[in-house]
Formats: structure tokens, C-alpha cells, sequence
């Protein structure tokens, strides 16, 4: 039996963890479900840390820690005490320094969660029986049509000689002519450069339709 080979027409590949590269959760390994649960969970807030470091290197924060000291030893110079540590310059270090910390560590731990979704993925046994019973499935309905079409074909021919006197030896139709609804894919972006879904889809209602 012939294998469909996968193609980047028909099919969008995404890498990694991110949900948009997942399968639906209710169709892979429930083992991934606690992991995946944690990874969303490291990378809300990795992303949480990012802005906070984006905010905190802001030279805005240096004016306003400055300004802040400032007005603190102009207070105390006016009671005629010594001015004190400059504490907002030195906090706003020390909060750059914590956040650049904790960034770097959301990008160990996600990794970490990630290579025990690898690891979890390399044990799985291929398991092939249902694409198998969908492939199988597919060769008979094309096989089916096939048929069908040929059958067609004959009855054409029949009917043309029957009201025209033409015997057609090999009668051969666009697949527009048999199903009018694939007509829109003509013109500006012909029929064959459809990509293959939309034609499935396309064929699938105009037969359920």
C-alpha cells in the first residue's frame, strides 16, 4: 500500500512546548498533562520577570531613586543632621541585580521542565494502530470514489453517443465540472494550486450539503 509522505503544503510544523505546538491535550499521554501544567505555570511567570526587569533597567527608575535621595538629605540637612544613604540608588541595584537573578533562573528551570517532557516523549512506545486504521480507511474511500468516477465516466460516454452520436473513448472532466462549488478555486488562483485541505473541505460540503 502506497504512504501518504507528509508535505509543509497541507501541514504547519510547530516546534517545542508552547500550546500552540501541542497536540490537544486529550489526545496525547496524560503523563505530559502535571509537566505541561508546570511549564505554562515557569514561563507566566518568566514572562512576569521579564517586564519587571525591562522596567527596573528603565533610566527613568535612576532619575526617580536619585530625586528620592536627594530630597531625603535635603530634609535632614535642613534639620541640621547628616544627609543619609543614598537608600533608593543602592535598592534599585540590589532589585536589578534580584531581578536579573530570578530571570536567569526561569530560563534554567523551564529548560529543565522541557528536557522531562523530552525524556518523557522518547519512552513512549510509536504507537501506529490508529494511524494506521485511518490510513486503511482513506485507501478504501479513495479507492471508492475511483471507482465511482470511472463508472461516471462510462455513463458519460453512454449519454453522448446516445444524444450525439459521439463515442467518447476517454471522457475526461475538470473537477469543477463535477462538483460546481470547487469553480471558486478557478480564475486569479487556479484549481491546482489549492492547497489540498481546502479541496477536502470543499468537496466534504459539497457532499454533506
Amino acid at each position: 500500500m502506497t504512504r501518504p509522505t507528509p508535505n509543509t503544503v497541507n501541514f504547519i510544523a510547530a516546534t517545542g512546548y508552547a500550546p500552540h505546538g501541542r497536540p490537544p491535550a486529550d489526545l496525547i499521554d496524560k503523563r505530559f498533562a502535571p509537566i505541561f501544567s508546570r511549564l505554562d505555570k515557569l514561563k507566566a511567570n518568566r514572562s512576569d520577570a521579564e517586564t519587571l526587569v525591562n522596567h527596573l533597567a528603565d533610566p527613568a527608575r535612576d532619575l526617580e531613586a536619585t530625586a528620592a535621595d536627594d530630597a531625603a538629605a535635603a530634609a535632614a540637612i535642613a534639620k541640621e543632621k547628616n544627609a543619609p544613604d543614598r537608600v533608593n540608588e543602592i535598592k534599585l541595584a540590589a532589585d536589578r541585580k534580584q531581578a536579573g537573578l530570578n530571570l536567569a533562573g526561569y530560563a534554567e528551570a523551564i529548560r529543565a521542565v522541557e528536557n522531562e517532557a523530552e525524556d518523557l516523549r522518547d519512552s513512549i512506545a510509536p504507537d501506529t494502530a490508529a494511524l494506521e486504521a485511518h490510513r486503511e480507511k482513506i485507501h478504501d474511500m479513495v479507492e471508492a470514489l475511483r471507482e465511482e468516477h470511472a463508472a461516471f465516466l462510462q455513463a458519460e460516454s453512454v449519454h453522448q453517443w446516445n444524444t450525439r452520436g459521439i463515442l467518447l473513448t476517454r471522457p475526461n472532466y475538470n473537477p469543477q465540472d463535477l462538483l460546481p462549488a470547487l469553480a471558486a478555486w478557478s480564475g486569479a488562483q487556479r484549481y491546482e494550486s489549492a492547497p489540498t485541505s481546502a479541496l477536502f473541505s470543499t468537496l466534504a460540503d459539497t457532499l454533506t450539503n
